[in-house]
């Protein structure tokens, strides 16, 4: 099975392409995803992999590793 990021756009068939950082920030990766559980002030992060179709421009953002706080 392949990962998710390599199938087409869920949307409109097109390809994803990962967000790449601008000029000047090339050594930094963009990531998302903050979980915490309701009524505790203790996050887990995980690191995700974000994606955007290069057709539609949805994104998709796919949970590379787990990271507790």
């Amino acid at each position: 099975m392949s990962m998710p990021y390599k199938k087409a756009c869920y949307f409109c068939g097109g390809e994803y392409l990962r967000v790449t950082m601008p000029e000047g920030m090339e050594n930094y990766d963009l990531s998302t995803l903050v979980i915490n559980k309701k009524g505790e002030s203790k996050l887990n992060m995980a690191k995700t992999l974000v994606f955007r179709c290069v057709r539609c421009g949805n994104i998709q953002a796919f949970s590379e590793q787990q990271l507790e706080m």
